[in-house]
């Protein structure tokens, strides 16, 4: 399923807003000022956010913005650019992750 980047970084910053949130909830404490913006942010997404990870990714924030691991990432751009990334790393994308 194709999704755009924007609706990607919107759920990375919500994400990030719930666990600020969360971790001072559990502290028994208010979110301090300088994290206002974030809160603000979490309060007007959090109706729509159920809505858009449902419809990009069954209901859940993807870790990453491919939906795939980093090394399946690493394996296709070493199939793409596999010989110009040889010649600068000395090794492959997928060899330098694992290694």
């Amino acid at each position: 399923m194709q999704f755009l980047l924007a609706d990607w970084t919107a759920s990375a910053k919500f994400k990030i807003c719930e666990q600020v949130i969360t971790f001072y909830s559990r502290k028994s404490k208010p979110v301090p000022d300088e994290h206002q913006p974030m809160l603000d942010f979490y309060n007007r997404n959090a109706p729509l956010m159920p809505a858009l990870r449902s419809k990009q990714w069954s209901g859940t924030h993807p870790e990453r913005w491919t939906s795939r691991s980093l090394l399946d990432d690493c394996l296709v751009a070493d199939s793409l650019e596999g010989p110009l990334i040889q010649n600068e790393m000395e090794m492959t994308l997928s060899e330098f992750y694992q290694t």
